[in-house]
């Protein structure tokens, strides 16, 4: 239930730091815990408890920032928090998290000490994460986003996705069809160093490194087992 206050705009996309380099430890036991989740999660689908998957989804996405962002004292580190994971802490362990993403994204939009010198989606983002939504619609600079007052904007939003909609999906693409398999050992191997991440703020040097082969650890190779879900 202490996964209940994790929002899941903040477990997808926190600002926090993770560090690209990880000690070999600390990725071990990272893909362990991934595993464990992984494998919950699974058990939550098959049994169709949808409020369990709801909250793992939000614990799977978030346990990079959750367990690895960067190190703030000796009293919060990678292994302080495995052990509070181990000792079933998670209500501490979301707290502190929360705590740290909190300040990680008032650093972020304080880089500018005026309002109108920041960009203005972002303002509007960040608001949203606060659930200000007054704030968030006045941050939007007209200039930059589509203008809902603007005829124009509506009939071109009408056409693309209302009613005036008529394209239809070619034939070939309805009906039932087979599932596709993906598996993303193959995409995470290719992953080069240095590059940027995604929305998750997680680097492709930890998902480089939990792909690494487990043969003496069955635990760690679940890890990317949950990956593929």
């Amino acid at each position: 239930e202490a996964l209940d206050g994790l929002d899941p705009l903040i477990s997808f996309a926190s600002l926090v730091d993770i560090p690209r380099t990880f000690a070999q430890a600390d990725i071990e036991r990272f893909c362990e815990i991934t595993g464990k989740i992984g494998e919950v999660l699974e058990h939550c689908i098959q049994e169709g408890d949808e409020e369990g998957a709801n909250r793992m989804w939000k614990f799977f996405f978030a346990l990079p920032a959750l367990l690895l962002r960067k190190s703030t004292s000796q009293e919060d580190t990678p292994r302080s928090r495995f052990q509070l994971f181990e000792e079933n802490k998670i209500g501490k362990l979301i707290a502190l998290f929360l705590q740290a993403d909190e300040a990680a994204r008032e650093k972020y939009f304080a880089r500018g000490t005026e309002a109108a010198e920041r960009d203005p989606q972002e303002l509007a983002l960040f608001y949203l994460s606060k659930g200000e939504l007054s704030k968030a619609a006045r941050a939007l600079d007209k200039a930059k986003v589509a203008d809902s007052a603007d005829q124009r904007v509506i009939d071109d939003l009408k056409r693309r996705l209302g009613k005036e909609r008529v394209k239809d999906l070619p034939a070939e693409a309805k009906g039932d069809r087979d599932p596709i398999t993906i598996d993303v050992r193959e995409c995470y191997r290719g992953i080069k160093n240095h590059k940027g991440t995604g929305a998750d703020n997680v680097p492709g040097e930890l998902l480089r490194r939990m792909n690494q082969k487990w043969s003496t650890n069955d635990k760690a190779a679940k890890g990317m087992d949950a990956h593929n879900f």
